[in-house]
């Protein structure tokens, strides 16, 4: 996948042949009468995005950000116009703010390496962009510059950094009490899990729902309101609500698509507008561009830019253990797995139950050495890895050969006894003849 996304951001020509070829003939082959009025129907829909969506289309680590900034992008160009709400813009902004916070000095604490945010990747990608320092990468992007809210003599600020990405701040809209937003999240919850759980998991997803923090919830549940009460004030056409929500929170929002219709997913908006953006002239403005950024937009949701590094995750290890246990939450990436098992070895525990006692300047070398050492390691086992496969595909080389040459006698054999027969029968033929005569 690494290697076709590689490919597909470089407008191969051998993608774009076999798209227009295979995929496109099913657009291209509708009557285009009807594409002026199907295309029309979609000018002036709004489209409100979710915390998450702002954040994977201004931070490019996001393994959304392909995906995000081509959907948003290409909808507006079809007239479609994208929408945020001041109090989402205040969530961006402590989101940004909370992943400074993990840093102590120029170190990223253990719960940042555990959380790994979008944030921190794209810091630790690209430390000479933003002269080494965190704080520099979040002020890159901020859309405030001066505090993480959104008052009301802030709206044209930030609605003009915000119109840098296409994006249009919602001024209108009604603010709840946390009476309020607490009741309507209870609603909200008893909607979320799946009708095929046991009672068991059904219990246990209200149970994580109802600790999520009260600043996430106020924000869902407004979201939630304004952009429903927006719906309710056009009625719906044959293509759908007229006002969207789309979000990338498969944990809880997106469980409401089977109750909201306007609630939507990145993938399935994609996927929805496709057959619209054949309508247009995109795929001939565009015949190598369009098909290379759909495939890369597509790949890019699979791929983690930046995981940690195996001794990030050690050394944090060694700082403080807990932070990688299962009750830690967060997102778990294959190498913090890898490594928090390794952990557990007595060898490892020892060592960092032993670091943890030396003073501080002694305890930092330790804990780097350590982290170091456990990366050499994987190496040397990806290495050896490497060469016992190498030597494998060599071996199944060697018999595929060997298996080549015994056929090819084997066929050798057989001719040699056919043509042997056939020696024979004529010379039978030849003496009988020669009675004969």
């Amino acid at each position: 996948m690494v290697g076709l996304k590689k490919a597909s951001t470089e407008n191969n020509l051998y993608i774009a042949s076999v798209f227009h070829n295979v995929l496109a003939t099913y657009y291209l082959n509708r009557a285009g009468s009807t594409s002026p009025y199907q295309l029309k129907r979609l000018e002036g829909r709004v489209l409100y995005i979710d915390t998450n969506v702002l954040y994977a289309l201004r931070v490019e680590a996001s393994y959304y950000h392909e995906l995000v900034q081509y959907l948003l992008r290409s909808l507006r160009r079809l007239g479609v116009i994208i929408k945020v709400f001041p109090f989402t813009v205040e969530e961006y902004e402590a989101s940004l703010e909370a992943v400074t916070h993990q840093f102590q000095g120029n170190k990223p604490s253990p719960q940042l390496i555990r959380w790994n945010p979008w944030l921190f990747q794209e810091f630790m990608l690209r430390p000479g962009r933003y002269m080494n320092s965190i704080s520099v990468c979040r002020q890159v992007h901020r859309t405030n510059k001066d505090s993480t809210t959104c008052a009301p003599e802030e709206y044209d600020e930030v609605d003009a950094k915000l119109a840098e990405d296409g994006l249009n701040l919602e001024r209108d809209f009604v603010a709840l009490s946390n009476d309020e937003v607490g009741e309507l999240w209870s609603v909200y919850s008893h909607k979320m899990p799946s009708n095929s759980w046991s009672l068991d998991e059904y219990w246990e997803f209200l149970y994580r729902v109802a600790a999520v923090p009260l600043a996430k919830q106020r924000h869902d549940v407004q979201a939630l309101v304004n952009v429903g009460q927006k719906v309710q004030r056009e009625a719906a056409d044959e293509l759908g609500p007229h006002t969207l929500f789309l979000t990338l929170d498969r944990n809880r929002l997106l469980r409401l698509r089977k109750v909201h219709r306007y609630i939507a997913g990145a993938e399935q908006l994609l996927e929805f507008f496709m057959p619209y953006f054949f309508l247009s002239d995109i795929p001939v403005t565009e015949a190598e561009n369009f098909p290379n950024e759909l495939l890369a937009a597509r790949l890019g949701t699979l791929l983690v830019k930046r995981p940690p590094r195996i001794a990030e995750v050690a050394e944090a290890y060694v700082k403080d253990s807990q932070v990688f246990d299962e009750a830690g939450g967060g997102p778990r990436v294959s190498e913090i797995e890898t490594v928090a098992t390794a952990m557990n070895d007595l060898r490892f525990s020892a060592i960092a139950t032993a670091a943890r006692t030396l003073p501080k300047e002694q305890a930092e070398g330790v804990r780097v050495q350590f982290g170091e050492t456990l990366e050499k390691i994987k190496n040397e086992e990806i290495r050896s890895f490497y060469e016992r496969a190498s030597d494998q595909l060599e071996l199944e080389g060697l018999k595929q050969q060997l298996a080549e040459v015994q056929q090819r006698d084997k066929t050798h054999h057989a001719e040699a006894q056919k043509l042997r027969r056939t020696i024979k029968y004529w010379k039978s033929q030849a003496k009988l003849h020669k009675g004969e005569s």
